[in-house]
């Protein structure tokens, strides 16, 4: 994976303090020696300006290079981001404006650990990660035993994922850049044990909520396999309520059962028969 600096550790690669490049991941902390305009990072000279110009802004760069890992997709016409969220910690991905993870009273990472274990995975379980983003809960799902296949749409995406040092275990992912919404149409009946479908805001893949592909859900994952779907909270009490809703009857009438919403996580919980 590809050593980066974020505003956190700009900042303290300012005030003369140890720095990590893999955002603690790899907790690779280097000694910082400033000499007049420059400074020593490990491996690598930065200059003063430029520390000042990543502290203060809201973007991951890599090194040497201190490119931006960003990404407009031309295909999509949306803007991709790896956006810092605290120090040393799991960035998240921003699409157009929008947050992939809820970040507020949990890291990306932990979050995606809750959604995780929500499936019960077992080792030797299949697991279908419908979109992968930054892999966070691909990679949770594999190390708990599951054999995951993760389905991204954006070469951007996975460009990204790339780049960031928290999502380095996907390597151990199987990673499908396709279209989920036709890739589940080509896969077999019962090829799956668990299920994480975690997509985008309804407004930007609203066909990934409708019952069409809910019932291609239920037709691949196995009799008794469970399905965890991340719904988020679009928008105040009322609305958030309505979707959630709206969700679970869909999922219903697409075949499953004791069908429920998980409050701790913004989703909702069903069952293959």
């Amino acid at each position: 994976m590809t050593d980066v600096i974020d505003p956190f550790e700009a900042r303290r690669a300012l005030k003369g303090l140890d720095v990590s490049l893999s955002m603690g991941y790899r907790r690779d902390h280097y000694e910082v020696i400033l000499e007049g305009d420059e400074a020593r990072i490990g491996p690598y000279i930065i200059s003063i300006d430029d520390l000042r110009e990543i502290s203060k802004g809201t973007h991951i760069y890599t090194l040497p290079d201190l490119r931006r890992i960003e990404k407009f997709d031309e295909e999509f016409d949306l803007y991709y981001k790896l956006h810092p969220v605290r120090p040393r910690t799991s960035p998240t991905l921003m699409i157009s404006g929008v947050l992939m993870h809820r970040i507020k009273d949990v890291t990306p990472r932990e979050d995606a650990r809750l959604k995780v274990s929500r499936l019960r995975i077992k080792p030797g379980m299949r697991v279908l990660d419908t979109c992968m983003g930054l892999g966070y809960t691909a990679i949770h799902a594999m190390r708990r035993g599951g054999i995951v296949t993760t389905v991204e749409i954006s070469k951007s995406v996975i460009e990204i994922a790339m780049k960031n040092p928290r999502s380095e275990d996907l390597r151990n992912v199987e990673i499908v850049n396709a279209d989920v919404f036709e890739y589940v149409q080509e896969l077999e009946n019962n090829s799956f044990d668990r299920i994480i479908h975690d997509p985008p805001r309804m407004s930007l893949a609203g066909e990934l909520y409708s019952l069409e592909f809910y019932r291609e859900l239920r037709r691949v994952l196995k009799p008794g396999g469970i399905l965890y779907h991340y719904v988020g909270d679009p928008g105040g009490k009322y609305r958030r309520k309505k979707m959630r809703v709206g969700v679970a009857r869909r999922l219903r009438e697409a075949g499953f059962y004791n069908v429920r919403r998980d409050e701790k996580t913004q989703g909702v919980i069903a069952f293959s028969p």
